[in-house]
């Protein structure tokens, strides 16, 4: 599990979901001359973890750092556990409260990207991710 810091102090622009909140596109902008320079599409997204505390509907929001992590499947039930994220399906369709086995996609690999800055936290895990940094393609293509 390998981190790669992929933009380093960049505002961040927007968040719009997409297909049916099952996808993010993450929209950033230079932080000195406001210029777009990355966009980042998350699909099949399994967590958006959000924290913020600015003030409602404060955009753009300083980044220092934007982080993107491919995860094996064990990884990504290791994140899914850091995270308290459990899909647990009851092995018992009577008794409710008896957990069951947490769910994890089938997934080959996984993606996590991780934003933190001044006052927004975010972690995104997913089944793909698409990146694109201002005169470059897709990064992961």
């Amino acid at each position: 599990m390998n981190e790669v810091m992929i933009l380093k102090d960049v505002s961040l622009k927007g968040i719009e979901f997409r297909s049916h909140k099952t996808s993010v596109k993450m929209s950033f902008i230079d932080m000195y001359e406001g210029k777009p320079c990355a966009e980042i599409l998350c699909e099949s997204v399994l967590v958006f973890n959000y924290h913020d505390s600015s003030y409602p509907d404060e955009m753009p929001l300083y980044v220092g750092e934007v982080n993107h992590t491919i995860l094996t499947r064990g990884q990504l039930r290791k994140k899914l556990d850091e995270f308290s994220f459990g899909f647990s399906v009851p092995p018992d369709p009577v008794n409710l409260s008896v957990p069951g086995p947490v769910y994890v996609p089938e997934w080959e690999e996984a993606h996590h990207i991780h934003l933190e800055g001044g006052e927004i936290l975010i972690h995104v895990l997913c089944k793909d991710v698409h990146i694109e940094i201002a005169g470059a393609q897709d990064l992961l293509a």
